[in-house]
């Protein structure tokens, strides 16, 4: 995979999680584990990298009650939200 299309697929998982920065993910991930700040940090890591490798791999992530990541073209990503119970 061409270092372009990494770069844009970082970007737009970064863009999925702008609300909150890998620091304020962390602090409340430790405020609700048994974690301290610095591995709550690591495993918030562990679970961006896992996410993806998998897209990189042209696989499909869900991503329970949000949705699912799914690899386009051109190394963009589609987003479709989760349905919503009582919706059609």
């Amino acid at each position: 995979m061409s270092r372009s299309r990494r770069s844009r697929l970082s970007r737009a998982v970064r863009l999925t999680l702008g609300l909150m920065n890998k620091e304020n993910l962390a602090t409340k991930l430790a405020r609700g584990t048994s974690l301290s700040q610095s591995q709550a940090a690591d495993e918030l890591d562990r679970v961006v990298h896992g996410i993806l490798k998998k897209l990189r791999s042209g696989k499909t992530v869900t991503l329970p009650g949000l949705g699912r990541l799914k690899p386009g073209p051109c190394g963009y990503l589609t987003f479709e939200p989760a349905r919503r119970a009582g919706r059609k």
